[in-house]
């Protein structure tokens, strides 16, 4: 099976590295610099709005737990949504569902499917945690995923330039860590580029989330 997840984060920790004038940990080194992002991103650029296409509207209540707040954006064939949970207000995610073009697509909508319970397996905290499953009224279905704060590797080298080689090793050493994980559950990712990886912003976490 594919799987092409919505974000792959890396860890920092307190390896100490110099490269240059550098000098410190990994963490010193990215967290002010993912700090300094002060966004939440959804994981690939999204497209366009096609001017023909339909989507949810603000306030939208799904399987009566998931209010729709705003369009984030498209993919390829998706749409996401950035909503909150009906009676935990506070609780806000990212809905994905196939755009409204290729609901009678079937391989597309069983190539949703498959990601979807793909990802659901994946228990390293490297992976964004799956926190519903579902269809919407029109039949299409969707995957609620905890939203990944942060930067985007893609961002990373395209505003700092290129990064100090510990740095490199690090983040290539997590993201070989969850593909392992995948391989083990037989599954492959359909989507590994710089804008599917994240950098997370929370310190609390001892994680950078891409």
């Amino acid at each position: 099976s594919v799987i092409a997840a919505d974000s792959m984060p890396i860890q920092h920790d307190s390896h100490s590295f110099s490269h240059g004038t550098l000098t410190g940990t990994i963490q010193d080194y990215l967290l002010p610099i993912v700090r300094e992002s002060g966004r939440t991103h959804i994981s690939e650029g999204p497209v366009d709005a096609p001017p023909n296409e339909t989507y949810l509207s603000p306030g939208t209540v799904i399987s009566e737990r998931h209010i729709v707040e705003e369009w984030l954006g498209n993919y390829a064939t998706a749409q996401i949504y950035r909503v909150r949970h009906a009676t935990i207000t506070t609780f806000r995610y990212i809905l994905k569902t196939p755009r409204p073009s290729f609901a009678e697509h079937t391989e597309v909508i069983a190539q949703f499917h498959t990601e979807a319970s793909a990802l659901a397996r994946l228990r390293d905290p490297l992976t964004p945690q799956v926190i519903d499953l579902g269809a919407l009224e029109d039949g299409r279905p969707f995957v609620c995923l905890e939203i990944i704060p942060g930067l985007a590797l893609e961002e990373l080298t395209r505003i700092y330039g290129p990064q100090p080689e510990p740095v490199v090793w690090h983040i290539g050493a997590d993201i070989l860590a969850l593909i392992a994980e995948m391989h083990d559950l037989g599954m492959t990712h359909g989507n590994l580029q710089p804008s599917t990886v994240r950098l997370w912003k929370d310190p609390s976490h001892n994680a950078v989330h891409p």
